[in-house]
Formats: structure tokens, C-alpha cells, sequence
């Protein structure tokens, strides 16, 4: 069945990306730019880590900007959204 070739290797990369995405969320405690971000996780490829890291952490209210009116702003950083219990 050529469907499950590769299907290991990408349940190994999600749940990577999860991981990453849990360390992303620690370090974002204090706001923090996408190159302090992508330096602290390893990425090199700014592309990969918004599509696999801040997308889906923006998209999920688990991560918020501090300048949202200008999401390209040079002075725009990333924090992570504090739940009160």
C-alpha cells in the first residue's frame, strides 16, 4: 500500500512540531520576536517555522502579538496567552 509509506516519519514530525510548539509557548512568556523565537527553537527556514510553529499557535489563541493592528511591524513581537484558572 503506497498510502502508508512515510506515514511513520510524519507522526514523528508532528509530534516534534508539538513539542517545539509547547517550548515556543514557555518561551514567549516574555514577548519575544520571530528571529529570538525561530533561534531559540533552530530554525534557519522563516517560512517552516511560520507555517508549522506561529500560524498554528496564532490560530489557536495560544499566542498572541503585541502589535496586531500591524502584524509586519519591525517592532512586532509574540507572547503567550496566560490562562487563569
Amino acid at each position: 500500500m503506497p498510502f502508508t509509506e512515510g506515514f511513520g516519519q510524519a507522526t514523528g514530525q508532528a509530534v516534534q512540531a508539538t513539542g517545539q510548539a509547547e517550548e515556543c509557548l514557555k518561551f514567549c512568556e516574555t514577548p519575544r520576536t520571530t528571529k529570538e523565537i525561530m533561534q531559540f527553537l533552530g530554525f534557519s527556514h522563516r517560512e517552516s517555522f511560520r507555517d508549522n510553529i506561529l500560524l498554528p499557535l496564532l490560530a489557536s489563541g495560544q499566542l498572541v502579538m503585541t502589535i496586531p493592528e500591524t502584524p509586519k511591524s519591525p517592532h512586532q513581537r509574540y507572547v503567550t496567552v496566560k490562562h487563569h484558572n
